[in-house]
């Protein structure tokens, strides 16, 4: 008689490493081996539960490990940790083999928002705050405009937008005017060659 068990396994993308971690014990998922130690990330110890997003916000969640003593700090407190992508799925394995039953049941898709290396009673622990993949749903891309350079970017050498007409001019912040008593303008109170008086410059015809 076939008996099935249920575990949740983790599929950490990291840079430059990937872990496949288990709650307990040695299961095999997608041809991948999961098992309950990484060699970076050592043994998942801690998941806050999933706090739930709400209006622009993205659901959100904490994971822990007690990494090996052999890992660096620097490996594990590395800035480009943030934004790796963290999956986990709950799955059906035969008890007797280890094998999966029937395909996975993926329950959160995270990307790391910011990794925290803690030190507690001569101890290390690693500290993920992850936020739903859904977040990249909320970024903004204010490049995407209509300027001559991002058109060139889609289309390369296309000029069409740096030659258009019937568009506002910048004016450049800080620019030298034209000097005071010049004969494109006019003096008006009493201003002389000194260069007296208030400038108005000449109309544009």
């Amino acid at each position: 008689m076939q008996r099935i068990v249920i575990a949740a396994v983790m599929l950490a993308e990291l840079p430059g490493h990937t872990a496949y971690l288990s709650d307990g014990g040695m299961v095999v998922v997608d041809g991948n081996t999961y098992t309950s130690e990484d060699s970076v990330l050592g043994v998942p110890v801690g998941f806050e539960s999933l706090n739930e997003g709400v209006g622009d916000e993205a659901p959100a969640a904490a994971i822990t490990f007690n990494p090996p003593s052999g890992v660096a700090s620097s490996t594990l407190n590395d800035p480009a940790l943030a934004n790796a992508r963290i999956r986990i799925s709950v799955v059906e394995i035969d008890e007797d083999d280890g094998t999966e039953v029937g395909d996975a049941e993926q329950v959160a898709d995270f990307i790391i928002d910011n990794p925290s290396l803690k030190f507690e009673n001569n101890a290390r622990q690693l500290e993920f705050s992850c936020v739903s993949n859904a977040e990249r749903l909320f970024l903004i891309n204010q490049g995407n405009c209509l300027s001559p350079s991002f058109h060139e970017q889609i289309w390369p050498g296309e000029k069409g937008l740096a030659n258009a007409s019937g568009v506002a001019r910048s004016v450049a912040w800080g620019a030298a005017s034209a000097p005071r008593g010049s004969s494109s303008g006019g003096v008006v109170g009493g201003g002389s060659g000194d260069g007296g008086g208030m400038y108005y410059p000449a109309p544009i015809e």
